[in-house]
């Protein structure tokens, strides 16, 4: 009986123990900790995904991280010589930082981040976004220049330039936020949806080149404007600003009258306009409604207004502190919007909806891509109701044109793989994209060959000796 307390005891201690293990090896899991490569190389999985606790840092040039995801923030800041990093498909739940104390080129391939930042420092950082990157705001504290190429994706929203930023943006559609003093913005090309310089900031320089458009330009400070591009409108909220490069349209306040004195003119809020944050552009589908929200300053107390100029193509309706769009039919509309609030000026704004025509799911194969036994039969579908399926076997882009695939005939891998190029159509949708499918066949066993040998041996049988009974041919010629 006195055996019966130990061993209850001694079962306590060894939970107690478990116990302990356990919760030292969850803290264990849970740290996170942080990421270096300094080793030029490719690291990352081919294929999946692994993922990182913690923040990383690239710490050189010639680095090619793939297939990786990042919990915390991702800093690309090469310690001596600049180069080129390279991101292949990477999701960072943090912030994607860029340190570039020498030139450093970035390229971005289906990146995801809460936002990029450039910091400030003596080299140039050179981004290039490509695939399906999307990035809601890129923070500017230094010297970029950002080039879209062969980009499918949001691309970067908004750019913020902080003081002393400089910027180059080449084939973006975005829309940038002056916030610093002393900046310096070059359209080289693309399309800038809003370009805003925030008020009470002084040093803005802007040059909007030929192959560069600014749907709006929003002035609440001095600014230098200059270049040979387009700007579709203009609006100013400070008096007696004159822009070398003449927008389209203008809306300005009325100059001051000879004699007086603007310094000495009492501030009031009254003549302090409602600032509206920037909208983005949404694209819709025919039937698609979406509520976007609408930020101010100030936030409370601000009427708000809205009307569609095609309401044939979108309607739009002010909800609370949002606009409810609502797509009709393909096509785009520019919305206007003004706020008004009793103790500041009325202000407004322009963004544009892009309906677009509803379009084909893409093909998928049973089985796809890989090596496949001779005479598989593909089995080609679409998620779209009613959707026809073409393919090419010659390499050739599909069409309605093309073979129209049949279930009961499907087409058959031959000996030595083929490539199926598929589509599909569907009436009154945008045709679906071109999904290639690769198939290989294994290859033959040739028999195996023996090396050159010499022939092997044979022994000839012992002849017979003659049959005692029977006499030879001669004998019996001599009897």
């Amino acid at each position: 009986m006195k055996k019966k307390p130990l061993i209850i005891l001694l079962l306590l201690l060894i939970l107690a123990a478990v116990w302990l293990i356990r919760e030292r090896l969850l803290k264990t899991e849970a740290e996170p900790t942080f990421f270096v490569f300094s080793t030029p190389g490719t690291y990352g999985p081919a294929g999946g995904e692994e993922e990182y606790f913690g923040d990383v840092e690239v710490a050189a040039g010639g680095i090619h991280l793939q297939n990786l995801k990042v919990t915390g923030n991702l800093y690309l800041a090469p310690e001596r010589e600049g180069g080129e990093i390279t991101l292949s498909n990477l999701q960072v739940e943090g912030d994607l930082v860029i340190i570039a104390l020498q030139e450093t080129t970035v390229r971005l391939q289906d990146v995801t981040a809460t936002k990029l930042a450039v910091s400030r420092s003596e080299g140039k950082a050179m981004i290039v976004t490509q695939g399906s990157t999307a990035l809601p705001l890129a923070k500017i504290s230094g010297r970029a220049v950002v080039t879209a190429e062969n980009l499918n994706g949001a691309g970067i929203a908004e750019f913020r330039l902080e003081d002393n930023a400089a910027l180059e943006l080449r084939e973006l559609t975005t829309a940038v936020t002056v916030g610093g003093n002393d900046t310096e913005l070059t359209l080289t090309s693309g399309t800038i949806n809003k370009l805003m310089v925030e008020r009470g900031l002084t040093g803005s320089r802007i040059t909007v080149a030929e192959a560069a458009v600014v749907e709006l330009l929003e002035l609440f400070a001095e600014a230098e404007v200059t270049g040979e591009g387009k700007i579709q409108e203009a609006i100013i909220h400070v008096p007696d600003v004159h822009l070398a490069l003449e927008p389209e349209k203008l809306t300005a306040p009325s100059p001051l009258q000879p004699g007086t004195d603007e310094e000495n003119q009492p501030e009031t809020e009254e003549g302090t306009p409602v600032i509206i944050s920037y909208i983005q552009n949404p694209k819709l589908t025919p039937g698609e409604t979406v509520t976007v929200p609408v930020r101010t300053i100030p936030d409370e107390g601000v009427i708000l207004d809205v009307s569609s100029t095609n309401s044939r193509v979108v309607t739009a309706a002010v909800s609370e502190n949002a606009i409810r769009l609502v797509a009709v039919a393909p096509g785009t509309a520019r919305i206007l919007l003004w706020a008004d609030h009793p103790e500041y000026a009325k202000a407004s704004t322009v963004f544009s909806v892009t309906v677009e025509q509803l379009q084909t799911a893409k093909p998928t194969a049973n089985p796809g891509s890989g090596e496949v036994a001779v005479g598989t039969k593909i089995i080609l579908s679409c998620s779209t109701a009613d959707a026809a399926i073409y393919y090419t076997l010659d390499g050739s882009k599909p069409s309605a044109n093309s073979t129209r695939y049949n279930s009961s005939k499907p087409p058959v891998v031959p000996a030595g793989g083929m490539t199926l190029k598929t589509i599909a159509i569907k009436k009154g949708e945008q045709p679906s994209a071109v999904v290639t499918f690769t198939y290989k066949t294994p290859k033959e066993e040739e028999p195996e060959v023996p090396p050159d040998e010499p022939p092997p041996e044979t022994e000839e049988p012992p002849e017979e000796p003659p049959d005692e009974g029977e006499p030879d041919s001669e004998q019996a010629a001599d009897t």
